[in-house]
This record gives C-alpha cells, structure tokens and sequence, in this order.
C-alpha cells in the first residue's frame, strides 16, 4: 500500500518494524521503500535501526504526548551504530 500510495514519509509502529527486519529477505526487494520513516509508540530498539538503508534512507524516533503533541525528535540516522536504545532526543524548542 506505502509502495502504490507513492509514500514520502510513514509513521509505523515499532511492532511493524519488528515485523520488516524479522522478514526483511522477504520484504526487501533491492529498493528503499520510503525516504524517511518515523516511529515512536513503544520503546525503541537497535534492532529497528536495520530498517535503515533497506526500507528508508532516514528514521526518526519521536516522543510525544496527548496534551503538547510532539515533544521531541531524534534522527537515528545516518548513522545507526551511536544510537543509544530508548534514547528519544532532546524536548522540541516548539513546545514552549
């Protein structure tokens, strides 16, 4: 559906990316298929860095609440190896 919808950018849950890196030699079929792709229900592991390069060029972990919305922000990559689990950046200036 991301494919036929010609998607930029997708919020996905950390399960569905549990789900991509466990079947990636069946999902993965040589092309990336989103720039960028944001995350943040759940806990996030260094195992959804594998996403990376495979599935999109950029993630991004996010932090939020019901109240104030978007909290903060963490770009993952480019380089997935300094990412430090559960790490979910830094209070967005943006949110008073």
């Amino acid at each position: 559906m991301i494919k036929d919808e010609k998607c930029d950018s997708a919020f996905l849950s950390s399960d569905f990316l549990n789900d991509l890196v466990s079947k990636m030699d069946q999902y993965f079929n040589g092309n990336i298929l989103l720039p960028t792709i944001f995350t943040g229900d759940q806990f996030i592991h260094q195992l959804h860095s594998k996403v990376i390069g495979k599935f999109c060029n950029n993630l991004f972990v996010t932090y939020g609440s019901t109240e104030a919305l978007l909290v903060t922000l963490k770009q993952i990559s480019p380089d997935p190896e300094s990412f430090e689990q559960g790490n979910v950046g830094d209070r967005n200036q943006d949110c008073g």
